[in-house]
């Protein structure tokens, strides 16, 4: 774990919580440092982030999760997002990006799933 996110491996799924309440211009550039390096070692072939910390996200913050897509489908891996905040998720919604990932309200709603 470091101060910024955290991850582990559960339930077929590596997990990696955003723990802080903005992802935006100030942050992102660490935690894709951060997430980059969870996502190369995972041995998990499913990624979650969890974003259930943040309230806020700026353009910068949707160019990460953009990012970290981009990584992820290179490496052939599977990514959900965990967003239990409504308000965030509008906003999320209003960007289009909606389409391109697959949200969930809570991990257990992830689980269910798979």
């Amino acid at each position: 774990m470091d101060k910024m996110v955290n991850y582990r491996e559960d339930n077929g799924f590596l997990i990696i919580d955003v723990l802080f309440e903005k992802l935006d211009l100030y942050d992102t550039p660490n935690v894709l440092k951060s997430v980059e390096h969870a996502v190369s070692t995972a041995k998990c072939d499913s990624i979650i982030i969890d974003l259930s910390s943040v309230n806020t996200i700026d353009s910068c913050g949707i160019g990460f999760l953009l990012a970290v897509r981009n990584r992820i489908v290179k490496r052939e891996k599977g990514l959900v997002i965990v967003c239990s905040n409504e308000s965030l998720m509008k906003t999320l919604e209003s960007t289009g990006i909606d389409r391109l990932f697959s949200f969930y309200s809570s991990l257990q709603a992830v689980y269910t799933v798979k």
